[in-house]
């Protein structure tokens, strides 16, 4: 029996719609990721920032600067080491005097 003109043009319209449908909640789906995936990174980035803020701003802990590391050679003289310290000498952290 085969199959009149009107059954295959029904046809190839439901397979045009089903791929353009598809395409469009594919299109949908990866744009809603997206936007999720940034709102995720901006969480994670400003969210800890906002607690320390508060933290700060309620009289909480406040965290400490981190001694800086300098990078010069051994023959030029260290801006916080003493007069007369050789690389090498171990330092109390908290008054950078020689220890041993």
């Amino acid at each position: 029996m085969p199959i009149n003109n009107f059954k295959r043009l029904q046809e190839e319209e439901e397979q045009l719609y089903k791929e353009r449908y598809d395409a469009k909640v594919k299109s949908g789906i990866l744009q809603s990721l997206s936007f999720f995936r940034f709102i995720g990174y901006m969480m994670d980035m400003y969210v800890p920032k906002v607690f320390d803020l508060f933290v700060s701003a309620s009289g909480g802990r406040q965290p400490t600067a981190q001694s800086k590391s300098y990078s010069q050679p051994p023959s030029q003289p260290h801006p916080t080491r003493p007069t007369g310290g050789r690389p090498g000498a171990a330092f109390d952290d908290d008054d950078m005097t020689n220890t041993r």
